[in-house]
């Protein structure tokens, strides 16, 4: 079994066994247990075509809520075993941002447990609207690019514009941007010497 397989069940465990020490906790780990068990459930990669005609025509936006009306919940998150048609549309619309979040909190416990990421990525880095999540970073999203080398694009991206953002509030608070770059280049140096934290968890060999 690979290692971020592994991992992922790892974490999965850990957030199965852990009540929190609030309802907003609890929420956190409950989301992103439920978007475990639906990436495994999927044999860790989601692949879904929001504009095809059968999307469109249910009217699902986003991906979550495709998973959402797939994987039904009641108001109180607890799957539906014979779902009605209008049970999964309820679903859809009540649980998907609750979802969304789930997976973002699953992705930050892979990288804080094991460092292993989730590419939860668009159809390709030119575009915005997540339709792939999957544990492969050579999962082919498009015929020109796998998941890792979107990921690394719309990260890249977010980053630069994060930067030119920062750059642009500086200029405005101190009429130039002199010496801007001299302190961001000493601060990567500082969190370049920084050592990372172990893994909570040790996975087998």
């Amino acid at each position: 079994m690979k290692r971020n397989v592994l991992a992922l069940q790892s974490t999965y465990d850990r957030l199965d066994q852990w009540v929190g020490y609030s309802t907003k906790q609890r929420h956190i780990c409950i989301g992103a247990s439920m978007a475990a068990l639906i990436l495994k459930d999927l044999e860790f990669a989601i692949d879904v075509q929001l504009d095809s005609p059968e999307m469109k025509e249910e009217g699902f936006g986003t991906i979550y809520k495709y998973l959402m009306w797939k994987y039904p919940l009641d108001s109180n998150r607890c799957r539906i075993v014979r779902p009605t048609k209008s049970q999964r549309y309820d679903s859809a619309k009540r649980h998907h941002n609750w979802l969304r979040s789930g997976f973002e909190s699953l992705e930050d416990g892979l990288d804080a447990d094991h460092h292993e990421p989730i590419f939860i990525v668009p159809r390709s880095s030119q575009k915005t609207r997540i339709e792939v999540i999957t544990l492969y970073g050579n999962y082919q999203v498009n015929p020109d690019e796998t998941a890792r080398q979107i990921k690394e694009l719309v990260d890249f991206r977010f980053v630069k514009n994060a930067a030119e953002s920062f750059g642009h509030k500086v200029e405005l608070l101190h009429g130039s941007r002199n010496g801007l770059i001299d302190q961001i280049a000493k601060e990567a140096e500082r969190i370049a010497q920084l050592t990372l934290p172990p893994p909570r968890m040790q996975l087998p060999e």
